[in-house]
């Protein structure tokens, strides 16, 4: 398995989407909304590449949506990606992540 740096996990949405960012040790290091719109999610895309240094191998994406242009922007940069079904992860339980520290 891939040593990867930063694992990210996206909530989809149709207008705004919640992400958080965690590192190699389970640590958050960030949470934030990226609104849906090009602009923005390359901007989001390029944020991410900046955090390793450009190394897409580095980088894991899981997102409760496959096909989409948040997916198509990360897959375009090279950053492996994961659809989660949402039925599934419905399940899952869901600590509050406002609760975690933002760095």
């Amino acid at each position: 398995m891939a040593n990867y740096a930063l694992f990210v996990g996206i909530d989809w949405a149709a207008d705004e989407h919640q992400v958080a960012l965690v590192d190699a040790e389970g640590n958050q290091v960030k949470q934030l909304k990226v609104k849906h719109d090009s602009e923005e999610l390359e901007r989001f895309v390029t944020q991410l590449l900046t955090r390793v240094h450009g190394d897409v191998s580095l980088v894991l994406v899981g997102i409760e949506m496959t096909a989409d242009a948040v997916v198509e922007v990360l897959l375009e940069r090279g950053i492996v990606v994961f659809g989660l079904n949402p039925k599934q992860t419905g399940s899952f339980p869901r600590p509050s992540l406002d609760r975690r520290c933002e760095r």
